[in-house]
């Protein structure tokens, strides 16, 4: 705002520091007239030049230089351009360019251009529209656009031409010899060099030599046709991306192809681009590294390198398949007993398992090879597939079953710890011992060979009644010595005689146990075992047969029933032998009933002053007792009778 006093010398000396820099002054404000003004104190002079241009679209990385200026700073959406400044996108970088007239300039990668313009700011309400300036393009790729109601051209310059384009889509190359190539699709265009000049017309173009005229207008490339009509819908697995292919019909005049994926339609946002040979067949495969909807084109590219009209944009949706469970491997997905994927983004799909009609999200349950196609509502467009492998649940070891010894591995009667069978009470009043067992694998279940260990206490309170207590605990042979045992419980045992004499007895028992450690479901959960036991002595031999259900204490899961049969013999002085035949039936996660059978021996040795080892082993023999019981195991007892009671 002009004060009293003030002069264009005096205001051109305070911001600029140059009295002579009063031109700036008469050239931002051509309002003032001839000169000598005489400037009226509260006058608003213009003292700073209006932008010219905004930029509108940044993909990183964009950088702008103000005129005059050494340091490049990067762009951001919505920053102002004033006449001079240059802006240059980086390898694999986009911008857009608007000016205030709405014509607009889309930069392609590795381009530098300086944008020109009069002074003026944008027009208020329903003003005429203030035309843009020029635009020198130093190096790369541009298209520009006129606004609808400009009615005159824009000028663009090039090392090696000047253009003024009277067009919509014309876009403007040069390369690195500085050669500038015109391509017409919309409107025309008037290119100068070196005193001539060519108008070119719409779907022509013109090359220019630096330092030689235009090359006379040719006609452009038509614009390819996909070789399929529709859109594509391609399946995305995370850390591999999607191939997307794509083929389209020859053009005859084509020596290259310029293939271009998009974010959005109007192929401003691009995301991938690439060059592909002329061939009789064209076609390529475009690798997609994020889910989400993209828009891919071909355009043919002639001799000269004058760049064709675009085909039609053709839609390509590539969608996050997700395995919620199984998992996913190369070509596919796999999964032991089921596999079930889901799909973001499936409303318009058409999806087949098998060639049958199905629906996300998908559950794949029969064992076997399977292919879900996934393709656009209608049939219409590319599909993809993908492979899907169910195999079968392995049948679990015993650590699955549950009721079984707490899942730790082994059966409570594979060698008895007392001298009779077990519906005959210990005849110690109190007996510590400690039991070890070494175990294969089971047969197709993968589960490495290992270990267990049992400290264990029995004793009588009654001649009809006796309690147990024992911690357990096991581990693979594989297992850090540092961490012995990948799984332990607790143990508690009460029986009860409710019958009994010299040669039979009736057992009522109760066992319960509880996990302590790295338990997977369903097994880390405490459980009971309620059973019966009966027994028949005839001198030294003795026969023995026990029933027993274990329930998982928690709501949904099964029992198992379990048996043992065995028969005991004592030959006389320290020696014991006992065989048995073991069988179990139940239900096992994945919805599986199992029923196996084992058979196991024992010999027990009795020591002086009450000590007592014994050594035993026991292998599958029927329906699934391998896969259940293991191929093999070995047991070592050692304990002693506390307090005898004989």
């Amino acid at each position: 705002m002009v004060k009293p006093g003030d002069t264009c010398v005096s205001i051109a000396r305070a911001l600029w520091g140059d009295p002579k820099a009063i031109s700036i002054l008469h050239a931002l404000n051509p309002d003032m007239g001839p000169a000598p003004h005489r400037l009226v104190p509260g006058t608003r002079l213009l003292v700073k030049e209006p932008p010219v241009a905004e930029i509108t679209f940044v993909k990183p990385a964009v950088d702008t230089r103000p005129a005059g200026g050494t340091a490049w700073q990067p762009a951001q959406v919505g920053l102002d351009l004033f006449r001079r400044d240059e802006v240059a996108t980086r390898h694999r970088a986009a911008a857009e360019v608007t000016f205030f007239d709405a014509s607009r300039l889309e930069l392609r990668e590795n381009v530098l251009v300086v944008i020109y313009g009069g002074a003026g700011t944008p027009p208020p309400g329903n003003a005429p529209l203030r035309k843009s300036g020029a635009v020198e393009l130093v190096q790369g790729e541009l298209r520009l656009s006129l606004a609808e109601l400009r009615n005159e051209p824009l000028d663009l310059r090039t090392p090696a031409a000047q253009v003024a384009a009277r067009s919509r889509d014309t876009s403007v190359a040069v390369d690195r010899e500085a050669t500038s190539r015109v391509s017409v699709l919309d409107g025309s265009a008037l290119v100068r060099a070196q005193g001539s000049s060519v108008k070119v017309a719409e779907g022509q173009g013109t090359r220019v030599t630096k330092g030689r005229p235009p090359e006379p207008p040719r006609p452009l490339p038509e614009a390819p046709r996909w070789a399929r009509e529709g859109r594509d819908v391609r399946v995305f697995v995370e850390g591999r991306g999607a191939d997307a292919p794509l083929a389209w019909t020859p053009v005859q005049t084509a020596a290259s192809y310029r293939l271009e994926l998009a974010r959005d339609e109007a192929f401003v946002d691009r995301v991938r681009e690439e060059s592909v040979p002329a061939d009789p067949s064209p076609s390529a495969v475009v690798r997609v590294l994020e889910p989400g909807r993209y828009f891919a084109r071909v355009r043919a590219i002639d001799v000269a390198g004058l760049l064709g009209r675009p085909s039609e944009p053709r839609r390509l949706d590539v969608l996050q398949v997700k395995v919620e469970r199984g998992a996913f491997e190369p070509g596919g997905a796999r999964g032991e007993g089921e596999v079930r994927i889901a799909v973001e983004g499936d409303e318009d799909l058409e999806v087949t398992l098998d060639g049958a009609p199905a629906r996300f999200p998908l559950t794949v349950a029969t064992v076997g090879s399977h292919t879900v196609r996934l393709s656009p509502r209608g049939g219409v467009g590319g599909d993809d597939r993908m492979a899907v492998e169910v195999t079968a649940v392995p049948p679990p070891a015993v650590d699955a079953l549950p009721g079984l010894d707490t899942a730790l591995g082994t059966p409570a009667s594979l060698v008895e710890s007392d001298p009779l069978p077990s519906p005959f009470l210990p005849t110690p009043a109190l007996r510590a011992e400690v039991r070890f067992q070494v175990d294969g694998d089971a047969a197709d279940t993968g589960r490495e060979p290992g270990g267990r260990l049992d400290l264990r206490l029995d004793a009588r309170l009654t001649g009809r009644v006796a309690l147990g207590f024992a911690v357990s605990g096991r581990s693979a042979l594989a297992d850090d010595l540092a961490t012995p045992f990948r799984r332990a419980a607790v143990r508690a045992s009460a029986r009860l005689a409710v019958a009994r004499t010299a040669t039979a007895a009736v057992v009522l028992g109760l066992e319960g146990s509880v996990p302590l450690v790295d338990f997977p479901e369903p097994l880390g959960a405490p459980r009971l075992r309620p059973s019966v036991a009966l027994g028949l002595r005839l001198g030294s031999q003795a026969l023995s047969t026990a029933h027993g259900y274990g329930l998982v204490l928690r709501s949904g899961a099964g029992g198992t029933y379990d048996a043992a049969h065995a028969v005991f013999w004592e030959p006389g002085g320290p020696l014991r032998l006992s065989a048995e035949v073991h069988g179990v039936s139940g239900p096992v996660p994945g919805g599986r009933t199992v029923v196996a059978w084992a058979m196991g021996a024992g010999v027990r040795l009795r020591l002086p002053d009450g000590w007592e080892a014994g050594l035993g082993g026991r292998a599958g023999i029927a329906g699934d007792g391998r896969d259940v019981w293991g191929r093999w195991a070995a047991l070592f007892t050692f304990g002693r009778d506390v307090a005898a009671g004989r």
